[in-house]
């Protein structure tokens, strides 16, 4: 089962403000079968922790909104480990481009 659960506790007085929106990113993996009609998290925003430990205020189900792509893997393009990438003309050539530099004093 690779279910995770995750536990956002805040101080006393210090919760999430009503008629606010709040957001949570989060990277994840999720099964090449998975559709935009599966719930994947559920978010449970609960009471005092403490004197109404079930307390449920709101509940909100999240969804992926679009079809999902395989991952990059072995054989794949990516950047060369030696010398990242270069920007070409429409012709194919090299650009000639500027370095930029930083001033040493300057850059913390």
């Amino acid at each position: 089962d690779n279910r995770r659960e995750i536990y956002i506790v805040f101080e006393n007085m210090n919760g999430l403000e009503a008629a606010e929106q709040y957001q949570i990113v989060m990277n994840l993996q999720v099964a090449q079968s998975a559709s935009t009609v599966d719930r994947l998290l559920s978010i449970w925003s609960m009471d005092d922790v403490d004197l109404q430990p079930y307390g449920v205020i709101e509940l909100g189900d999240a969804r992926i909104n679009r079809v999902l792509e395989v991952a990059s893997g072995d054989g794949e393009p990516r950047f060369m480990s030696s010398g990242g990438f270069a920007l070409l003309d429409e012709q194919g050539q090299l650009r000639d481009l500027l370095e930029l530099q930083t001033d040493p004093v300057s850059f913390l």
